[in-house]
């Protein structure tokens, strides 16, 4: 840990050739006559490009950090986070390695960066496996990384976007190649109105019927007039865990049943949930045995269905 300006210095962190891994976190605990600030002017004095080792890169709760250099020297690159930069607005163009390296890239809580390097993804497209990307407001440029999406990541295994405009804008991509795709979450609460609400529903549509053989779990976070879950869903043959927030459906749709390995439902904020299906109708579900329930006010749940053995339901964290 480098606690201020003589601490990092002493260290002497971006001359060790041979350092694999590097975490920058500045919090609100600090205390006393820490001073953050020094600390992060020495690292900005020196370039990224010292340290040709290095494949992982944590970058956290840096307040003043306004941009990041020499990231495109970082050749072994292999996992990179960036969370909670609330003033960061540049990250350079960083490329991974000649074989293209990066498995991992996170950039969340950094609402003033205004675009995700096109060269970036572009190079490491071919072999990244997790890509979080969550509260950017300022971020104009998600179009393009969905077009990268669609026609590069073929490795990709997790997606989250959450918190990002211009969703929608993805919704010209004609095909998409997510065939490895396992674990989903998406936001649409960001840019939502009713002249958007068929945009969006095109393009999480293409998104699911790019992956509708390999997703195990879905998580979709809407808004109360999103009032008809995608079709799509439907076809997700190998689809484990479906998780609906803030979705303003009333009742499950009759295609619920096409879902033969689901084992588990969670609705969390659906308000205008009134009901869903009866046993009879689960029935078709060989697997399915969970339900979790918050805040959904008007849901009523039958009492066949409460005292079946075959289900687990909880509601507001309480069994019922």
């Amino acid at each position: 840990m480098v606690r201020d300006k003589e601490e990092a210095l002493k260290a002497n962190l971006f001359q060790k050739q041979h350092l694999s891994e590097m975490q920058f976190q500045w919090g609100e605990n600090c205390s006393g006559d820490r001073n953050d600030e020094s600390v992060l002017e020495d690292c900005e004095e020196i370039t990224f490009g010292h340290l040709p080792n290095l494949g992982k890169l944590s970058i956290r709760e840096l307040k003043s950090l306004k941009s990041l250099d020499g990231l495109e020297n970082l050749n072994s690159l292999m996992a990179l986070t960036i969370e909670n930069c609330t003033n960061l607005k540049s990250i350079g163009n960083p490329r991974c390695g000649e074989e293209g390296t990066l498995f991992h890239l996170s950039i969340v809580g950094c609402g003033e960066l205004m675009e995700l390097p096109s060269q970036m993804l572009e190079l490491w497209a071919p072999t990244i496996q997790s890509v979080g990307l969550g509260k950017l407001r300022s971020v104009q440029n998600l179009p393009m990384l969905i077009d990268c999406l669609a026609r590069s990541f073929t490795h990709l295994r997790r997606l989250a976007i959450t918190g990002v405009p211009k969703l929608m804008s993805a919704g010209s991509v004609e095909s998409w190649d997510l065939g490895s795709l396992k674990y989903l979450t998406l936001d649409v609460s960001v840019e939502w109105s009713n002249g958007s609400s068929v945009a969006i529903n095109d393009t999480v549509n293409g998104i699911l019927e790019g992956c509708c053989n390999s997703l195990k779990q879905l998580t979709l976070i809407g808004v109360e007039s999103w009032e008809c879950l995608p079709q799509s869903i439907q076809h997700l043959t190998s689809l484990r865990d479906l998780r609906l927030e803030n979705i303003g459906i009333e009742e499950l749709p009759q295609w619920f049943d096409k879902l033969s390995f689901l084992l588990s439902l969670h609705l969390d904020g659906c308000t205008k949930l009134r009901r869903l299906h009866s046993v009879d109708a689960l029935k078709p579900l060989i697997k399915f045995h969970f339900f979790t329930i918050s805040n959904c006010p008007k849901l009523s749940i039958d009492s066949e269905l409460l005292n079946h053995p075959d289900f687990v339901i909880k509601v507001d964290g309480n069994p019922i």
